[in-house]
């Protein structure tokens, strides 16, 4: 079984589960831990994958990280687990945000068990960005994009320097989809504003302009997605047709050569001791 069918399969797993967790030590031992034994990591070696990580913060000692998974006994991630009933917003981040500050880990998720966030220090060196560059939902659902993503962070094919050198374009590129599936459910004033001016309308966007404008906008912004992906669907099915009928030929070739064979074989057998086949040859659909 492979990295995407064993992520697969936990989803399935986790989507059974998740109703019968409450707290935040059955997050770990149910949902998360098993995560990370799929991303490689040996959960039994507490040299690997370090349980109640010490992050001391100043004056504050004792401060703990749930764990801390460590490359050549360092540490190289920092997870914190919260309860899977737990939604994760910004102010969740708040203690990783300060364990992060004070280790040389290169990265830090924020998880519940369900849902995965990457964050790393891309605005500021050594200081944990607010928003994930990253944030993966383990359910059915899961994308193949998605999966090669969390890929990059198993033992394997760990390497620092090569997610960091994707994860800022990762990061942008998310927030983006993120703003373009905002304004496709509901479009915000400057976004209708900036189209209408894009088109032939000159001159001051008024208040009337825009409530007579808005809906044309919106209503062509949807059609034209709505339209890409009908192409997209209708490309697919035409060359999956395409395909089929070209296996369906290369079977039909290889049946009428078989035939036609077999009846060159016989007929040539039943020449020898009669000719009352003399004058029949293995014709094409024959």
């Amino acid at each position: 079984m492979d990295f995407a069918e064993k992520i697969r399969e936990l989803a399935g797993l986790l989507d059974k589960n998740k109703d019968h967790v409450f707290t935040e030590e059955a997050t770990k031992h149910s949902l998360v831990m098993p995560f990370l034994q799929i991303l490689g990591y040996n959960i039994f070696d507490p040299t690997e994958v370090i349980p109640e990580f010490t992050a001391d913060i100043g004056v504050k000692k004792g401060e703990k990280v749930d764990y801390a998974i460590a490359f050549n006994n360092e540490p190289s991630i920092l997870i914190e687990v919260k309860s899977a009933r737990t939604v994760l917003q910004p102010k969740t981040i708040s203690q990783l945000f300060r364990y992060f500050g004070v280790t040389k880990s290169k990265f830090a998720i924020l998880t519940n068990g369900i849902q995965y966030q990457f964050f790393s220090d891309f605005e500021e060196k050594n200081k944990m960005d607010i928003i994930p560059f990253l944030t993966v939902d383990i359910v059915p659902s899961i994308r193949d994009s998605e999966i090669m993503e969390l890929r990059r962070f198993h033992k394997d094919f760990f390497d620092a320097e090569r997610i960091s050198s994707s994860a800022i374009e990762l990061k942008y590129t998310g927030e983006l989809k993120k703003y373009f599936k905002q304004q496709f459910k509901d479009p915000d004033e400057t976004f209708v504003k900036y189209f209408i001016k894009k088109t032939t309308f000159s001159g001051i966007v008024t208040k009337q302009a825009l409530e007579r404008l808005s809906p044309i906008v919106i209503n062509a912004f949807r059609q034209y997605v709505n339209e890409i992906v009908s192409d997209t669907l209708k490309g697919a099915l035409e060359e999956a047709k395409k395909v089929e009928v070209g296996e369906l030929k290369e079977e039909t070739s290889e049946k009428e050569i078989l035939r036609r064979r077999f009846w060159t074989q016989l007929l040539g057998y039943a020449k020898t001791h009669t000719d009352l086949h003399s004058k029949i040859s293995p014709t094409e659909g024959g």
